[in-house]
This record gives structure tokens, sequence and C-alpha cells, in this order.
């Protein structure tokens, strides 16, 4: 994470910095991107970059952190289902809404994508991102809704299932998209098809 006197940087100059930050990291992924190509295009200095930052890392989480922010929404505004085919179907919806988000801007969601696989890797740095425990905490709140529905599973504890679908999601998009590839917008859709179709056969009630 910044330093807390991140917080107090000039809007405008925050924005030239993660502007610069997702043209880099874009284009070149974590271990690859340039400080000093980033600090020239956020017209900062070095000593300036480590008064607001510890290590390229801590750019990075704050990057993530504020392209996730956007893609969260989704989340929140995702209606309350009332039958269990709503259940699913809103599932798939809220899916396909996040990644639409992130589309929307493809310079930001091809940083997000490129800097999740190295930074998501360490629990370390996982713990450093509030908006991945928002989405945990919205996540349950929709699974619960599912369990009342009889759309979820009961026999498996709520947090355990979420973990699982988590595990599979990440370990599936790694699998099919080694060395911080960045999937075509079909190649998404389908990814997202395809996770929401084994999450249904790991999680549906029998």
């Amino acid at each position: 994470m910044p330093r807390p006197r991140y917080e107090n940087l000039d809007p405008e100059k925050k924005k030239k910095l993660l502007d610069a930050a997702t043209v880099e990291f874009a284009a070149h992924g974590f271990e690859l991107a340039s400080i000093n190509t980033i600090l020239e295009r956020a017209e900062l200095s070095k000593g300036s970059f480590y008064y607001y930052f510890d290590d390229k890392a801590d750019l990075a989480i704050t990057l993530v952190g504020d392209i996730a922010r956007d893609a969260l929404e989704p989340l929140r505004q995702m209606p309350i289902p009332s039958t269990v085919d709503q259940f699913w179907a809103e599932l798939r919806k809220m899916a396909l809404r996040r990644f639409e988000v992130m589309r929307a801007d493809r310079q930001r969601y091809d940083a997000m994508v490129r800097l999740a696989t190295t930074l998501f890797n360490d629990p370390a740095r996982v713990a450093k991102l509030p908006m991945v425990f928002e989405a945990q905490r919205l996540m349950a709140g929709f699974f619960e809704r599912g369990v009342a529905l009889g759309a979820i599973r009961s026999d498996i504890a709520l947090g355990t299932m979420i973990a699982l679908v988590q595990g599979l999601k990440t370990n599936l998009y790694q699998a099919m998209y080694p060395a911080e590839a960045v999937p075509t917008d079909a190649e998404m859709e389908a990814f997202a098809d395809l996770v929401l179709d084994l999450a249904q056969r790991i999680t549906a009630k029998r």
C-alpha cells in the first residue's frame, strides 16, 4: 500500500502517475515494467516516488485497487434474486458486467489482468487490497441468498465454497493464460462461462 502521505498528493498529479503506471504495466507486466519510465511520463522525480511508495509493488497494488474499485460496482448493484433460475442468471450477468466495466478502458483492463497474476499469488500483497475483502463480503451475501433459495448446497460451509470457487477461477485462469497473457473479449466471455459452469457443478444443491 502507498504511504499515508500519498492521500495528500494533488489529484492531478495522482491521476498522471496512475495513468503513466497503467500504460507501463499494461505494456510490460509487473516484472518488466520500468519505474523510471513511469516517473518520466508522470513528470515525477525518483525521490518523490519513494516519498509516496516503498517500491514498485506498492505502486502496482495502488493501481490494482484503483481499477478494482470500478470493477466492483456491478457486485454492489446486483439485484436480490427471488428464484433459483434468477440466482444463476444474475451470477452470470454479474461476471460479464464486471468484464464490461473493465473493458470500457482497455488499457486499465490489460494492466489489471497482467498485474493480477503476479500480485494475487502473494498473500501478503492480497492482504493490502481492501477491495478483495469487499468482493468476498459481497459474494458471501449473494451466496447466502442462494442457500436460502435452495440454489446453493448447505452441507459445505459458505466460506469454504467461495474459497473453492475462487481457487478454481484463479488456477483455471493461470492455466489458460500463463505468463501475464491478456485474453481477448471472446476468450474472456468463454472463460466466464466455463468458470460459472464449473462453479455451478460444485456449489449447486443436489
